[in-house]
């Protein structure tokens, strides 16, 4: 009886021991807690959809009125500007909505809250001058800037600008050339107009303002046609029904204005310009117009209203650039972050023997500072502390 009871404790302690293998077997090999695989990129870098916060609900108050969003996190991104509240919101929104190289859903938070983050404004304030530096000495090394022409300039100041980024011992995976040159001055300028007309709206009327008076034809189905359509609602854009007769006839094609003109018995136009200059002198162009197209789907951008000519939109454009490098950067660190606390967590719990730790960088596109850490052996017991900084996209392997 008594060797009964031994073998079954011993087959039970056995069954343990294979459990226990098979679960560091699949920590081993990164599946995800809820059972998605981590996919990695060209770098290796991980870009999973739905990595769990080691603590999902809480945020911790830091100095100067702010937010640690990720506490237990191994690189802590701190948030200002934003109440308690807001800041567990936009937590949530990074642990459900927001996943590297898919942030969208953070800007507009950031644009109506203007929220700031230290650990990226750390990084400006450390490397924007340097590379604004760099600049003027290649400026001033070249024996063509003084004498080119503008355009010339233009072309040669790119290239200054790649050198100088390729200058700088930390890079973060982002447009640095938006992060150093687009802050603006003053984040509150956009503020009545989001108030007005949403972000949802003012996306995609900054995003065709450039050319304002460019006729624009959106069929339905087309993604932005409901957008377009609230344009017209809010009386930022004009349809069909309203547009100059001659910028209409401009939206159509030689063969839709041959199709009109051939049913008043004209013979067809081998250039658009006259077919437009005949068409337009005749009485309800917008009728005959109508038989080739809906005029519902027809739209051109209006100017802004009076109290709002004030606005440079370019300056708004540029903020909001700005602002999704910044959601791009919160919402890259804060997974990465995640990600390796996880698999920190996971290696060293596990009972195998395991001698050394290395870094895995993104391979030559990684910044020197990134290289230099990857040159690096990490003893066993010292797990390395990854991301490295801001944007970081290294990794480690064993």
């Amino acid at each position: 009886m008594i060797l009964i009871s031994i073998l079954g404790v011993l087959v039970i302690v056995l069954f343990v021991m294979w459990l226990s293998r098979s679960s560091q077997k699949a920590a081993r090999s990164k599946i995800h807690p809820k059972g998605e695989r981590l996919v990695d990129d060209s770098h290796g870098i991980c870009k999973s959809a739905n990595l769990q916060c080691a603590d999902d609900n809480a945020v911790v108050a830091a100095t100067n009125n702010g937010y640690i969003i990720n506490p237990q996190s191994t690189f802590p991104l701190t948030i200002y500007n934003v109440d308690r509240e807001t800041a567990i919101i936009i937590k949530k929104l990074l642990d459900t909505k927001c996943f590297i190289g898919n942030a969208q859903e953070l800007v507009p938070v950031i644009l109506k809250t203007n929220l700031r983050c230290k650990e990226i404004e750390d990084y400006i304030n450390t490397f924007k001058p340097q590379y604004f530096r760099k600049i003027e000495e290649l400026k001033q090394s070249s024996s063509e800037w003084q004498s080119a022409s503008e355009k010339d300039k233009e072309d040669l100041l790119a290239y200054f600008r790649e050198q100088a980024i390729e200058s700088l011992d930390i890079r973060p995976y982002c447009d640095l050339e938006v992060l150093f040159e687009c802050e603006p001055e003053d984040f509150t300028i956009d503020d009545a107009l989001l108030e007005r007309y949403g972000y949802d709206v003012l996306q995609v009327y900054l995003k065709y303002a450039g050319d304002i008076n460019k006729v624009r034809i959106l069929p339905a189905g087309h993604f932005e046609r409901k957008k377009f359509d609230r344009l017209v609602e809010l009386g930022l854009a004009i349809n069909g029904y309203e547009i100059d007769s001659k910028a209409l006839l401009s939206s159509l094609t030689l063969k839709q204005l041959n199709e009109i003109a051939a049913s008043l018995q004209e013979k067809p136009f081998s250039r658009k310009s006259k077919a437009i200059e005949f068409l337009a002198s005749l009485p309800d162009v917008r009728g005959k117009v109508g038989t080739v197209i809906a005029l519902r789907e027809v739209f051109q951008l209006r100017p802004l209203p009076p109290e709002f000519s004030h606005i440079d939109l370019k300056k708004i454009s540029d903020i909001w650039c700005y602002v999704s490098e910044i959601a791009e950067l919160i919402t890259h660190t804060y997974h990465m972050g995640n990600y390796a606390k996880q698999d920190m967590q996971n290696n060293l719990s596990l009972s195998v023997n395991i001698s050394e730790w290395k870094i895995l960088t993104a391979g030559d596109s990684s910044c020197p500072y990134c290289k230099r850490a990857a040159l690096k052996v990490y003893p066993a017991n010292q797990y390395p502390r990854v991301p490295l900084h801001i944007g970081c996209r290294c990794t480690v392997i064993n």
